[in-house]
């Protein structure tokens, strides 16, 4: 009787201490606020920002399309890539490192690997297996800066509180930006030219279209979307995985056929896609007739094939 109850009492404590030890890696977090620009990120519960190993370990998405990034996950792999116009960032759940790649034709060119002293960390159900990642690596491989700064000036306190500020100075309007109308109208652009552009999404004949806001029967049509479950929701957060009427902002390398003319890939190496503006209901549905009138898991030097 007396071993069952040792036993009994051992188990107890290590099941208290496993318990203690999970609790307290997601522990309250000592991050007050986040600050991009002097603007305060929302946060839902699950993804508020914490310390882990001194590091400040921030969620992904949030940071990342707050900084007007697009952010791919690959759930097979547990891949991550990272688009912003110009610059693409590639990570690894796991894997202590980040790789920047300049985006130059359709070709990739590595301009740095950065070792991270945390790796990219995908939390469980509490955290609603929300994706985190040291929130200084991420920023600064955009050319951001960081700091932190206590909330508390007491020093005596141990577990003051603090405040992260992110400053980002990139400037949208250095951007190759294109309207859907020069496209439409067959302007001197360049096959595979990295381009900026703003339009509506539309559907025709089951292909998906962008279309001019200010002239809508001008439209180019989106290719190589990307066959994923739930895609337009996922990047765009569009209920239903409907994403007509929604209007975005489109960065890639536009497409040109001496034919057919010009087409707007969504190829996730290169293509960063995100929300303006969305809609409760669908664009203008323009006719053919308004229109002519108008494997294995790979390597890692492999994952990003796409």
């Amino acid at each position: 009787m007396k071993k069952l109850i040792c036993l009994f009492i051992s188990l107890s404590i290590t099941i208290g201490i496993i318990c203690s030890f999970s609790i307290s890696s997601y522990a309250a977090s000592p991050i007050e606020n986040i600050y991009i620009n002097g603007q305060p990120i929302d946060f839902s519960e699950a993804e508020r920002p914490y310390i882990q190993n001194d590091r400040t370990m921030i969620p992904l998405r949030a940071i990342a399309e707050a900084l007007g990034a697009t952010v791919y996950w690959f759930n097979t792999d547990k891949k991550i890539q990272i688009v912003r116009y110009d610059t693409t960032l590639r990570l690894v759940i796991g894997l202590p490192r980040l790789d920047i790649y300049k985006i130059d034709g359709e070709e990739q060119a590595l301009k740095e690997t950065v070792e991270l002293d945390a790796p990219a960390f995908q939390g469980d159900i509490t955290r609603d297996f929300r994706t985190f990642v040291p929130a200084r690596a991420i920023s600064e491989a955009f050319g951001a800066d960081v700091n932190a700064k206590f909330v508390n000036d007491d020093e005596g306190k141990t577990d003051r509180a603090m405040n992260v500020y992110i400053l980002d100075d990139y400037d949208e309007t250095k951007e190759n930006v294109v309207s859907i109308a020069d496209l439409y109208d067959k302007k001197d652009i360049q096959d595979k030219t990295l381009i900026s552009t703003v339009g509506i999404i539309s559907k025709l004949d089951s292909k998906y279209y962008l279309q001019d806001e200010n002239e809508p029967y001008k439209m180019i049509p989106i290719t190589d979307i990307p066959e994923v479950e739930n895609f337009w929701t996922e990047q765009l957060g569009v209920e239903n995985n409907n994403p007509i009427g929604t209007k975005v902002k489109i960065t890639t390398m536009v497409s040109l056929n001496n034919e057919s003319g010009y087409s707007i890939p969504i190829k996730r190496a290169i293509t960063g896609i995100r929300t303006i503006e969305k809609s409760n209901s669908s664009s203008p549905v323009v006719s053919n007739e308004d229109k002519t009138t108008a494997t294995p898991k790979p390597s890692y030097e492999n994952l990003f094939a796409d």
